[in-house]
């Protein structure tokens, strides 16, 4: 499965982030992510981040992969 989002999206954080993408499946995000919060990926699919991005917090990849284009 391959879920794109190409809109202008931003999404704001207050508390620590869990992305969770199972093995097979691809998340493209076209928005930026503005946090000072944790950012944690988990599973074993595919998140790709193609906007800029404002996160400051730790992020820590737990499975699968996390791009930046």
């Amino acid at each position: 499965m391959k879920i794109t989002s190409t809109k202008a999206d931003i999404v704001a954080a207050i508390r620590e982030q869990n992305v969770q993408v199972a093995a097979g499946a691809s998340l493209n995000l076209g928005g930026s992510i503005v946090s000072t919060q944790g950012f944690l990926k988990e599973q074993a699919g595919s998140l790709n981040l193609s906007a800029r991005q404002y996160h400051t917090g730790e992020t820590t990849v737990a499975g699968g992969s996390l791009v930046l284009a």
